[in-house]
């Protein structure tokens, strides 16, 4: 068969190769289009992307410049605002502000001190250190005031003035002598209002280009030196004071009751401009890094109303906020990313006219295939059937013809000369074989063609396995000259639902091939049943020659017959066992097969058997 199909398989090779090349030649251009227009829609994409970054890094920059002066202010006086603002010198952080209240611990030195000093308490010091000094022009000055001698007391507040620019004797001494101070003086005299506010707030140059700084900043330069309830203390005092000499103290009253700011935790030294906690833009400095916080979501929105107004981007298109990170991010490696409908829409047509061409490429080479494939299998079951049929039509007379003159020689002898004769009297039971054979084979084809065209109705009822096998059994023995058994193993009890016609031709195959394949004296077959959950497994196990390992998938198939031992036959049987099986939606294999015999198991699904 094989040569008369080689002409037509080379041609439809040679045909179908040449057809698959151009197309695959086709392919390669569809998928260098596609590349190239993903290509230039990414280089657009990332052309906005970059323009938009670098307007960042100008806003970030722009913000830094616009706050210097505010940092600088903030750096100097501690009254000034420092909300928002950044700066750190060899890695301490000075902005924004973070001193923290002493731990509290009692009264406190400096409330005491001013509790002391106001009662008139005899406060000692040793005569040659600042605070003895200190505390001996107190007295002089208290001494003026009780006199009344507005002389005196302008020297002695002056000398107290000159003495304080001059010699430094520490907050806890400092803040409360110098309130008490202004507080005689403004409560026993008429000081000059300018100098009083500028006592309390602004400060005044000293000699020799010293400088006295004012109380209130005096006191929120130092709220590390005191306890919570001591601060509280000061700011209530110092502001009621300010407040009798018209001195500002808002700003004052507002740095009292700031909660100290985070430590931030910049790293030092910083690579370059960075980007902290994803708010703050921060610069290198010299001995440190200066910033200013920002919002990137103002920021980008700013960018994103300019990018529109010059028609770089549509109403659709967003930046979003790039990844939040607690960490410092270089503003070098940040990336800004463009969010574009308009991107993804023109990405979807690029692929969809991709696929479009692809799906018609890979279905006309489907379709070639398959033409070919059609021809080729039409080709060989054109030959095959042709082979076939004459096998069928070969087997068919064979099998007909040799019991018909059986039938037609005994019945001449038993009728014209071995009447009586006691050597015919084997005859009849051998005639009534070969009558049953050749009636067997008929049904074996008429029930094939039934099966086969699905013309056959079920009709089906619940059979009890040990009613119907015992006869079956019992006629399996007229179907060789040699001794045949049938053992019957696990049947009590046992029934299934099925047609009980098609289950007795089933069995009828499966005896006369364990019979017909055996080339035994005595032929032996056992058939076993085991019930499991769902299942029903019936084994039919006989001493036959076996069937060879590569065949035991094709003897299901119809017309394919064995070279064994055992006669020949029409190569029907086992094909009706599997689909008389497949009418009761189970299933038929070889489990296992050798010298020794054969064994077929036979899988019906339980549906209410007993």
């Amino acid at each position: 068969m094989l040569r008369r199909l080689l002409p037509t398989l080379l041609a439809l090779a040679l045909g179908l190769a040449a057809l698959l090349l151009g197309l695959a030649g086709l392919g390669r251009i569809f998928r260098a289009e596609r590349d190239e227009a993903t290509a230039e829609l990414s280089a657009r994409r990332r052309a906005l992307e970059q323009y938009a970054l670098e307007a960042l890094k100008q806003q970030l920059s722009a913000r830094l410049s616009s706050a210097a002066p505010a940092i600088d202010r903030a750096l100097a006086d501690p009254l000034a605002p420092d909300q928002g603002l950044f700066f750190q010198e060899q890695s301490q952080q000075l902005l924004p502000r973070r001193l923290l209240p002493a731990p509290s611990m009692g009264e406190g030195q400096g409330r005491a001190l001013h509790r002391d000093l106001a009662n008139g308490a005899a406060l000692a010091g040793e005569a040659g250190e600042p605070w003895g000094q200190r505390l001996l022009l107190l007295s002089r000055f208290e001494a003026a005031l009780r006199k009344a001698d507005r002389r005196e007391i302008e020297e002695s507040f002056r000398a107290i003035l000159f003495h304080r620019a001059m010699y430094r004797v520490g907050p806890a001494k400092e803040v409360p002598f110098t309130l008490h101070l202004l507080e005689q003086l403004l409560s026993k005299s008429s000081p000059e209002p300018s100098l009083l506010r500028a006592l309390l707030r602004d400060g005044l140059g000293g000699p020799r280009g010293a400088e006295l700084e004012g109380l209130q900043r005096a006191l929120i330069r130092r709220k590390d030196r005191f306890t919570a309830e001591e601060l509280s203390y000061f700011c209530e005092r110092i502001a009621s004071l300010s407040a009798r000499a018209g001195a500002a103290f808002d700003d004052f009253s507002a740095r009292c009751q700031e909660e100290p700011a985070e430590e931030l935790g910049v790293p030092s030294p910083l690579g370059g401009p960075s980007l902290h906690r994803g708010r703050w833009y921060v610069e290198p400095t010299s001995q440190g890094a200066r910033g200013v916080e920002v919002s990137l979501e103002e920021l980008l929105a700013g960018i994103l109303a300019e990018m529109r107004e010059r028609a770089l981007l549509g109403a659709e298109e967003r930046l979003p906020l790039p990844p939040a990170a607690q960490a410092t991010r270089a503003v070098s490696s940040l990336a800004v990313a463009v969010e574009s409908p308009s991107f993804g829409k023109a990405q979807r047509s690029i692929e969809a006219r991709y696929r479009v061409k692809t799906a018609l490429l890979l279905g006309c080479g489907l379709l070639a295939t398959v033409l070919a494939a059609m021809a080729v299998v039409l080709q060989h079951r054109r030959h095959r059937f042709l082979e076939l049929k004459a096998d069928f039509i070969s087997t068919v007379s064979h099998e007909l013809r040799t019991p018909l003159a059986s039938v037609r020689v005994m019945a001449e002898t038993l009728e014209k000369r071995l009447l009586g004769h006691a050597g015919a009297r084997d005859y009849p039971a051998r005639i009534v074989r070969e009558v049953d054979s050749l009636g067997f084979l008929v049904e074996n084809i008429l029930s094939f063609n039934r099966l086969d065209k699905g013309r056959w109705v079920a009709r089906l009822q619940l059979v009890r396995l040990d009613e119907l096998l015992p006869p079956l059994a019992e006629e399996a023995k007229g179907y060789s000259q040699a001794q045949v058994t049938v053992a019957l193993e696990g049947m009590e009890g046992i029934s299934l639902t099925a047609d009980r016609e098609l289950l007795s031709m089933l069995f009828r195959n499966l005896l006369r091939n364990a019979c017909r394949h055996n080339a035994n004296e005595r032929v032996e077959v056992a058939i076993s049943a085991e019930r499991r959950e769902r299942e029903l497994l019936i084994g039919v196990r006989d001493n036959g020659v076996g069937i060879p390992e590569g065949e035991r998938e094709n003897v299901f198939k119809e017309f394919h017959r064995l070279r064994t031992a055992g006669k020949g036959g029409s190569g029907l049987g086992l094909a009706i066992c599997k689909r008389i099986m497949g009418v009761h939606r189970g299933g038929i294999r070889v489990q296992k097969s050798g010298p020794e015999g054969t064994t077929f198991e036979l899988c019906f699904p339980r549906r209410g058997e007993a």
